[in-house]
């Protein structure tokens, strides 16, 4: 209803007879120019949505997992209990928390981020576009050379535009600043701590592939079990049925992984702003730091490079 609505933007009655003459039944006369406009407007709100609630949600997992880290250890148990909830799977008081505080505390600083990210993703779209619509001309090699050029920048910005964006969310969740400030932090961390970066990201990708991987395989291989030992009457074949259960069970995956992206880097951040605390208490060793993941961290510890080039120039920076 809103693409028709956008699209019948500056539409008038046009003549009568024309219409008869031609056989036009609603005989109506488009503006094309305002429709164009108002597609296009169209076009970037709902990216800028879209972006809002992947940043909604970041925002809230990192806040789920700060709260966690931070939480006390049960001197029974040994797990972890946040005070705001949380301990079960039907406990939702932590999850309803962490997006009230996006939305209520942080509303512009979300919606100022997931903006940067759309203002970049539809760049990106329109160099797509431009470049798929002077593909069919000949065109010289030199111009060709640039435009892809172009395009390897384009696509460079907008991942470089998202991963300071999403440490900046983290960043917001734990310590309550701002975009610009959480945006800062972020990406001194990244500058200062390459190698653990590094080793997060490595991990957070192999999980994200092993989870499509298991989702994907595990829904096709239930719906084959299904067709063998209850098989429908009529079908000729399982090819369709099974490759709909494929793409559903990829489609599914790619919804349920990113919060473990999320939650990676929430860790992260967790683990850096927790040794800026006991760096600044005198303290020897990370109070709140899991002891499997301190064991992680101290044997990558070595592996962290010299400062050198945009590195070292890029400290002082932040």
């Amino acid at each position: 209803a809103l693409f028709v609505q956008v699209g019948t933007i500056g539409v008038e009655e046009g003549d009568a007879a024309q219409c008869i003459k031609v056989g036009d039944i609603y005989c109506l006369k488009w503006n094309t120019n305002a429709q164009r406009y108002g597609m296009a407007f169209l076009v970037v709100m709902l990216y800028w949505l879209v972006n809002f609630l992947h940043a909604l949600s970041h925002f809230g997992t990192s806040y789920a997992v700060g709260a966690w880290y931070f939480a006390p250890e049960d001197p029974v148990t040994g797990r972890r209990a946040p005070s705001e909830g949380g301990h079960g799977l039907c406990d939702c008081r932590l999850t309803m928390k962490a997006f009230c505080q996006g939305l209520l505390r942080h509303p512009g600083s979300l919606a100022f981020g997931s903006f940067v990210i759309t203002l970049a993703q539809v760049a990106r779209l329109l160099l797509w576009w431009a470049r798929k619509d002077e593909e069919a001309r000949p065109q010289n090699p030199l111009v060709k050379c640039i435009r892809r050029c172009v395009d390897c920048l384009a696509d460079c910005f907008t991942r470089f535009i998202e991963f300071v964006s999403e440490h900046a969310y983290v960043e917001m969740a734990l310590t309550g600043a701002g975009f610009c400030q959480a945006a800062k932090r972020g990406t001194a961390l990244a500058v200062m701590h390459p190698a653990l970066f590094a080793l997060v990201g490595r991990v957070v990708c192999a999980v994200r592939l092993l989870g499509t991987a298991v989702i994907t395989a595990g829904t096709t291989y239930s719906v084959v079990l299904l067709l063998v030992w209850w098989p429908q009457d009529g079908l000729t074949s399982h090819r369709v049925p099974v490759i709909a259960a494929a793409i559903a069970g990829f489609v599914v995956s790619q919804v349920m992984m990113p919060p473990f992206s999320a939650a990676a880097r929430a860790c992260l951040h967790c683990l850096c702003l927790d040794e800026d605390r006991t760096r600044a208490l005198g303290m020897s060793s990370p109070a709140h730091t899991p002891q499997p993941m301190q064991l992680l961290v101290d044997q990558h510890a070595g592996e962290e490079e010299p400062e050198r080039g945009c590195a070292k120039c890029c400290r002082c920076c932040f």
